[in-house]
């Protein structure tokens, strides 16, 4: 019964039923997905041999936990029609916050990995404490983990936070995951009241410029994580953009999403720099959004403004005025772009900058700057 065949389900009245949803690395090797020409074929049978051993390992979890209905990407959402795509993307913030429980292949490096593994025994945490008895301070120690190919997928950190809960199959032991503490198995990790996202992301603080500063922390975190497919840097995240910021931006007037900012504070969410200021700054070789956006350049990005405390917009003081703003998306507006445009207006410079550096010892760059307004 646990490895029987399965279907996939479409347009039935799920409200209410519990599900899981699968989060897990594709990976580079091919495998069993959902198309217009094999919709059909998977609402009448999904051999039991087909699926790969994540998907077969997270069925078997879901029927031993008494749970009906699992929700893997690539068999509900076709994968050659961008309209269906576009809309089911744009939905993954009540698909995961909504799951009874997310399983989460944390150390499988693509679908083939499976979510079960081997070991000899879980690790034990120790504890000592050092020096004397009015003088001391703790020391711990517990199993490293080498479970790190999930954590640096891009669509896996909107998954994680949007989840209430989530179990990490890793390679060592089970890491449990929801909104009001972290757990494992060997008693290394046990934190309490620190792992309310979707508090923290929706309501911190009750207000808005903290809503900015989790925003530009959530972009820190993804920019530097993978993705297969470019072009789904700011999909991966169109699950949480609605969630995290719009009400309350709509509220206090920061208006439209644009590109992986927020209209009404690109003074502060245009302040980014990249997170390895050694490398040289690349742009992907596609179309991917506006220089003035984080989504163009390949690698991580920092905020420096936004790296303590948050900051208020009454700290940043503005050279320039945003005359307007556009940008031209699909049928989801926090999805791809695929044209944007910003117009301000302000005090210029001209300069003429030469390539060449500064020789040692001193010396000027060869450079002319003339304040015009």
């Amino acid at each position: 019964m646990q490895e029987s065949n399965v279907k996939l389900l479409c347009n039935a009245n799920f409200d209410g039923a519990k599900y899981t949803a699968l989060s897990y690395c594709w990976g580079g090797r091919p495998f069993i997905n959902t198309t217009t020409e094999t919709l059909e074929a998977r609402k009448e049978c999904i051999k039991w041999v087909d699926p790969p051993k994540t998907f077969q390992q997270a069925i078997i979890i879901t029927r031993k936990l008494g749970v009906r209905y699992i929700w893997i990407d690539s068999l509900c959402v076709l994968q050659d029609e961008i309209d269906d795509w576009e809309f089911e993307s744009s939905r993954m913030c009540s698909v995961y916050e909504n799951s009874y429980l997310t399983i989460a292949a944390s150390h499988a490096s693509d679908s083939n990995g499976g979510c079960f593994h081997e070991t000899k025994g879980v690790g034990m945490s120790t504890f000592l404490r050092i020096g004397s008895s009015s003088n001391f301070s703790d020391a711990y120690a517990r199993w490293g983990s080498d479970s790190k190919a999930l954590s640096s997928r891009g669509w896996a950190l909107q998954e994680r936070l949007l989840s209430p809960r989530t179990i990490h199959y890793t390679a060592k032991e089970l890491v449990w995951e929801c909104s009001t503490g972290l757990d494992c198995q060997c008693g290394g990790i046990h934190v309490f009241g620190a792992f309310d996202w979707s508090k923290r992301m929706s309501s911190a603080r009750n207000d808005v410029y903290w809503q900015i500063h989790n925003w530009t922390w959530i972009v820190a975190v993804h920019s530097s994580q993978n993705l297969t497919i470019p072009a789904d840097r700011l999909p991966a995240l169109s699950g949480l953009a609605p969630q995290v910021l719009a009400p309350q931006a709509q509220r206090e007037g920061w208006g439209q999403y644009a590109a992986g900012l927020w209209r009404n504070g690109l003074e502060m969410t245009t302040c980014w720099e990249l997170a390895n200021k050694e490398k040289a700054p690349e742009t992907h070789p596609e179309y991917l959004g506006p220089s003035w956006s984080w989504v163009n350049i390949r690698g991580g990005v920092n905020y420096p403004l936004c790296i303590k405390d948050g900051i208020r917009r009454k700290d940043v003081q503005s050279l320039v005025e945003l005359k307007d703003v556009r940008v031209s998306t699909g049928s989801d507006p926090t999805g791809r772009v695929f044209g944007a445009s910003m117009l301000v207006s302000g005090r210029s410079v001209n300069a003429t900058l030469s390539p060449n550096p500064a020789p040692a010892g001193g010396g000027n760059r060869q450079a002319n700057r003339e304040s015009t307004s």
